[in-house]
């Protein structure tokens, strides 16, 4: 029989009270190993219960200090069940996973060691009990804890799914310097290309930009332009694609290698149905980071590709505009090779990851984000007044515009010959290779 020890509340749950007789009893969780990936463990709600958390390790021992490669804690049930799911555990028939678990009941806290699992089969989502999730697509809740949603792995471009998006973002609210025409994205070898494109002489930024058939834009602002003095057509045609879906709350898992160049940034988001709110700054950022492999400020504060930004945000200007974007840097830049990028919706949080990796947890109001639910966009763009601060050098070259200058795409294009040449073939897109979208 496995022993019960009574913890304290409020001190770590590793820690033993030697006194007192446990009157509680760990209930035994249910664990399920999925194909090709994915193992959940479920624990069922009683009246007192606070909290859960699971620690395992495969094939090896567990000490009863150790967290183990599979571990988490939840706070609160879900229809009636406490459930850890962890998409990424690949395991096989015969696997076996030592674990030790915890429950906090009445503010007192128990543990059960030395408990073990082999795996002697793979489990189906369609043939399990379900454990209701919180997640609503299209406005519809029927989906169980952990179960795919959506799943994309850009063989070919699925009409049916996505929307290419086609407007010229003259409402803002970044004013990037590129439109987004629909002929652009594309698919080869199972990525989907998001690839900006540079004028490259002065005149074709004059006349008239005509993007009204087949605009995604109900303001005609947007659909049609043309330029006036300083006010100059876009230098540079660009992509992006958002879901005909919306969804609220879930995990997005994306497979992308991000692009390399001066003033490029890449947009891989959750943005409101309404562009509305949009255009006011409302979105969750799953993966930011600029395309500008050193970006330095005067005092040597380095902002560039090898910085990686994840979080809500609610208005397009800083300092509010990143006040809850969590951050990880490395020494090479996200752009150098491909990586997942994870981010987790749930109610009242939200928490960022790359390559399983977890980056940082974010509290969020809930009158900010429930009230809605929110689409998926892919896409590249290219300067703007929001992100990239005045005063700052590139590799030695000094950024060529001011925010809001009415002569700041023109500074911009004019600089082309410094700029343009680091966007160097098949390297300054946004690269896709592969997504999903899980219910939590």
């Amino acid at each position: 029989m496995h022993e019960m020890k009574p913890l304290l509340f409020f001190i770590a749950y590793s820690v033993l009270i030697t006194t007192g007789v446990a009157k509680f009893k760990i209930s035994d969780v249910n664990i399920e190993v999925f194909q090709p990936k994915g193992l959940r463990i479920s624990y069922q709600d009683e009246p007192g219960l606070e909290l859960f958390a699971f620690h395992g390790q495969v094939n090896s021992q567990l000490d009863e200090n150790e967290h183990g490669e599979i571990s988490g804690e939840v706070t609160k049930p879900e229809s009636n069940y406490w459930v850890i799911y962890k998409p990424d555990i690949e395991l096989k028939i015969g696997d076996e996973v030592n674990y030790w678990i915890y429950v906090q009941h009445n503010r007192l806290g128990y543990r059960k060691d030395g408990v073990k699992f082999k795996v002697k089969e793979f489990k189906d989502f369609t043939t399990l009990k379900c454990v209701n999730s919180q997640t609503t697509v299209n406005g519809v809740a029927s989906y169980c804890i952990g179960s795919l949603i959506f799943e994309e792995n850009f063989d070919s471009f699925n009409e049916s799914a996505w929307i290419k998006e086609q407007y010229i973002p003259t409402k803002g609210p970044n004013y990037e310097f590129n439109s987004y025409q629909s002929k652009f994205p594309s698919t080869y070898n199972g990525v989907l290309i998001l690839q900006p494109s540079s004028k490259t002489t002065d005149a074709e930024l004059r006349g008239t930009l005509d993007l009204s058939n087949g605009c995604t834009s109900t303001d005609p602002q947007e659909c049609t332009y043309t330029h006036q003095r300083a006010f100059l057509l876009p230098p540079v045609d660009s992509a992006k694609v958002r879901t005909r879906f919306s969804f609220k709350y879930g995990k997005v898992e994306i497979r992308a290698k991000l692009p390399t160049g001066d003033w490029i940034v890449p947009e891989i988001s959750l943005i409101p149905t309404a562009r509305e709110e949009e255009r006011k700054g409302t979105k969750i950022v799953i993966a930011y980071s600029r395309g500008n492999n050193n970006l330095e400020s005067l005092v040597g504060l380095d902002i560039g590709g090898k910085l990686l930004f994840a979080g809500p945000t609610i208005t397009p200007t800083e300092p509010s505009r990143s006040s809850k974007w969590v951050s990880v840097r490395q020494t090479e830049p996200f752009s150098a090779e491909f990586h997942t990028y994870s981010l987790t919706w749930k109610p009242g949080q939200i928490q960022a990851s790359v390559d399983g990796n977890l980056i940082g947890t974010v509290e969020v109001h809930e009158h900010e984000f429930s009230s809605r639910e929110f689409q998926l966009t892919l896409g590249v763009s290219v300067g703007g007044i929001n992100d990239f601060p005045n005063g700052y050098v590139s590799s030695s070259t000094q950024k060529p515009w001011i925010n809001k200058d009415p002569k700041q795409v023109k500074n911009f294009f004019e600089a082309r010959n410094v700029w343009l040449p680091t966007w160097k073939s098949a390297e300054h897109s946004l690269n896709v290779d592969s997504m999903r979208i899980f219910a939590v």
